[in-house]
Parts: C-alpha cells; structure tokens; sequence
C-alpha cells in the first residue's frame, strides 16, 4: 500500500516535471518568419500608396519603418531580418501607439512620416557636408518616446503658424 503511495507521487512529480520543460512562450518565429515580415510589407506599401492606414497592424508600422529606412539610407535594416528583432519592433511599435497616442496607430504613422521627413533632409546634408558619416534611425529610436517631443514641438509650432 505504502508503495503505491510512493508511485502516485512519483508519477505526480514526473508529470510536473514534464510540464515545466514544455515551452511556454510562442516560437520566436511565429509572426517574424521571413514570409510573414514579406507579407507585411507588401501589406504596408498598398497601404501607402492607398494612404489609408485604417487596418494597420504593429508589423505594419515596422515595415513602414523599413521602407523609410531604405528610401532615405539606400539598405534595408539588417537588424530586423531577424525574428526576434523583428517582433521586439512590432512590440515596441505597439506600446508606442498604446502609450502615447491612445492605441491610435495612424498617430505613430504622423510620427514616422515626420521622422523620416526630417531625416531625409538631415541625411542629404550628411551626404553632402560629412562624407556620409553619422548615425542613423534605428527601430529602438523610432518606435521610443525619444522623439516624440520634438514631433509634438513641431505639431505645437505649426498650430501657430
């Protein structure tokens, strides 16, 4: 009788055993496999081209980012062929939105077309003046609160006008 005690318990804790091992997060490619990254930039460019932005998705705005980021630097941004980046972007691109422009994606669209309005003017004078040396906007700056200021400054300046 003791033994089947033990046995039960035994069973018991291989099973937890085996539940703990199990994965619990979603594979890091499920949403940034290289065909799901394409589909959302094809997504994105008949978004822009419509300009109409009303059923854009986080991934949309990350690949809107990319787009930006090969009109004005000539390459695309490395860092985000990988799945994992990919959807760390998508993360942060959400959180934004949530966070600052209350869930409104189309007000992070503003923000990117400002962004990169400004950084196409910046680049060419770093093209002209420095040889191309400088930095550049990587998806971490574009998708923080670090430039919001500077749009919200600019939306502000432009009121008054």
């Amino acid at each position: 009788m003791i033994m089947l005690v033990e046995d039960k318990r035994d069973k018991a804790a291989a099973s937890i055993i085996e539940f703990a091992r199990r994965k619990t997060k979603p594979s890091p490619t499920r949403g940034g496999s290289k065909r799901s990254r394409d589909n959302a930039k094809v997504e994105a460019s008949e978004m822009r081209k419509g300009n109409d932005w009303s059923d854009a998705k986080p991934r949309h705005l990350v690949a809107l980012y990319c787009w930006c980021h090969c009109e004005v630097y000539g390459v695309e941004p490395a860092e985000l062929e990988n799945a994992r980046a990919w959807l760390s972007a998508c993360s942060a691109a959400k959180r934004l939105a949530v966070d600052q422009f209350k869930g409104n994606l189309e007000g992070v669209i503003g923000l990117l077309r400002w962004v990169w309005w400004r950084e196409r003017t910046r680049e060419k004078w770093r093209r002209d003046k420095l040889e191309g040396a400088g930095k550049r906007i990587g998806w971490r700056l574009q998708f923080s609160r670090s430039m919001l200021t500077d749009y919200r400054l600019f939306l502000q300046r432009r009121k008054k006008r």
